[in-house]
């Protein structure tokens, strides 16, 4: 499942003739998405969390019923595209540049990851597309994840022009996750952001103090 910063990229959505019809959702710290996750035999619910905004990226944290008690329930989100929980390493400078570099999206665009190193995999940007989402259609764009593996199913994920957040996710024919709901920015209690508790992510806050 599934931020550059806000202000670097909706500079090029606001740009775009194709997002003049919706309004810019808000989001930021504090914010929190509401995701259905629809699976064969089943359907569940997910609430994710903004945490820590980046240059490049946003720290959510997993709350709600869904949580595991453990560094899982922390992840990153790169430029809306890449997705780590903070037990995995996490992307690589040439890697986040690479995705930075998928803005504004356009089809035929890709970003290589070979950061796990037994799973590589090629982010693609495919078809503009458009996606409802609290009352509005928002525009968007289909990327593809291409697994060299041909033993991985490749993915499908539908990102928003106007704001780098991931708003589905197709992992296989019959699982489906789509969010159904972003909250405004508001204050929240953060929780202690040590590596103790999100691991490999607190390298990226460090970046921030240096």
């Amino acid at each position: 499942m599934r931020l550059v910063a806000l202000s670097v990229l909706l500079a090029f959505s606001e740009s775009s003739a194709i997002a003049e019809d919706a309004e810019e959702l808000p989001f930021g710290e504090g914010s929190t998405i509401y995701w259905t996750l629809a699976y064969d035999g089943g359907s569940d619910r997910l609430i994710e969390r903004a945490l820590v905004a980046g240059d490049d990226y946003m720290l959510f944290q997993t709350v709600g019923e869904n949580v595991s008690g453990d560094l899982t329930d922390y992840f990153v989100l790169y430029s809306g595209v890449d997705y780590r929980t903070c037990d995995q390493p996490q992307a690589t400078a040439e890697e986040r540049a690479a995705f930075a570099a998928l803005w504004p999206l356009e089809p035929g665009k890709t970003a290589t990851v070979t950061s796990y190193d037994d799973n590589p995999f090629t982010i693609r940007v495919d078809e503009a597309k458009s996606f409802y989402l609290m009352g509005q259609t928002h525009p968007a764009h289909q990327l593809t994840i291409d697994y060299e593996s041909e033993e991985q199913t490749d993915e499908q994920m539908i990102v928003l022009d106007q704001l780098p957040i991931t708003v589905s996710f197709k992992w296989e024919e019959t699982s489906l996750d789509t969010v159904t709901l972003v909250t405004k920015p508001r204050p929240v209690a953060v929780p202690d952001l040590s590596q103790d508790t999100i691991g490999e992510c607190a390298a990226l806050l460090n970046e921030k103090t240096d």
